[in-house]
């Protein structure tokens, strides 16, 4: 054994003996595992480690991977404060059943343990790995922010093939922007100019017209390339409201030439 191991490992040794890699990879393991472990007491002291889903091969022995995984916890925690916030909820874990369904995989296990979620913009100070109603150090309550009041992350602008996003634009170009409200952008304005509108060159410009047979999908078009990106409907409203308004289609309308006439380049 080891002379620096700490006591009472057992069958944890085998973490203890990675350490020093998993530390090189970037995660820290609990402070048991440490050489300079003091006490039990002592490991209440550190927090998991970063969050990630990766897999690495033991160094020791390469038949077999180590998988870091997101730390989750319950879905039930914290309480759910409105109404609103437990149709959200539910509305995606249906979501997330549709999607295992519709590729012929069940869950077949459903209880309430076995549905987690990510707490990190739950938990913006982080909580204990174990007792996760507890904050890192194990000696407050962890705090936490009601569903409602959670912010959508914010990612640095990546510059892609569409840069006409109004935040992708002049002085909001270095400020990090909500990618989610960005897609919808896209997919609004790539609909808008590959479908939407005929091109008509005129001498010093191009025109774009409605094209007519796709004109109902213009209140949502417009929509989702709004310039404020909190006016944008979300994915989920999207679908819903395109399946709405295709549903009325007769099969005549349907029949109707789809796309306009794209002038070159």
């Amino acid at each position: 054994m080891d002379s620096n191991s700490p006591p009472s490992l057992g069958p944890e040794m085998y973490w203890f003996h990675l350490r020093e890699f998993l530390h090189h990879q970037g995660y820290r393991l609990r402070s048991k595992f440490d050489p300079d472990f003091a006490s039990k007491y002592h490991l209440l002291d550190e927090t998991a480690q970063e969050e990630s889903q990766v897999l690495y091969f033991d160094p020791e022995d390469s038949d077999k991977q180590i998988m870091v995984m997101l730390q989750l916890v319950t879905f039930k925690r914290p309480v759910f404060e409105t109404v609103g916030e437990v149709i959200a909820c539910w509305k995606e874990i249906f979501e997330g059943i549709q999607y295992m369904h519709e590729n012929l995989v069940a869950h077949r296990d459903c209880p309430v343990n076995n549905i987690m979620q990510d707490p990190a913009l739950l938990y913006p100070d982080g909580f204990h790995p174990v007792q996760t109603w507890m904050d890192p150090s194990y000696k407050h309550f962890a705090r936490h922010i009601t569903r409602t009041d959670q912010r959508p992350p914010t990612e640095e602008i990546i510059c892609g093939g569409d840069k006409s996003p109004p935040e992708h634009l002049g002085a909001a170009y270095d400020i990090p922007c909500n990618p989610f409200q960005t897609d919808i952008y896209f997919l609004g304005n790539l609909l808008k100019r590959q479908f939407m509108y005929k091109a008509f060159p005129l001498s010093t410009h191009i025109r774009l017209r409605l094209y007519g047979p796709l004109s109902f999908l213009d209140p949502l078009i417009e929509d989702m390339t709004q310039r404020d990106p909190a006016l944008r409907p979300t994915i989920g409203e999207v679908i819903e409201r395109f399946d709405e308004i295709t549903r009325k289609l007769g099969s005549w309308h349907l029949r109707r030439h789809g796309q306009q006439f794209i002038l070159p380049p």
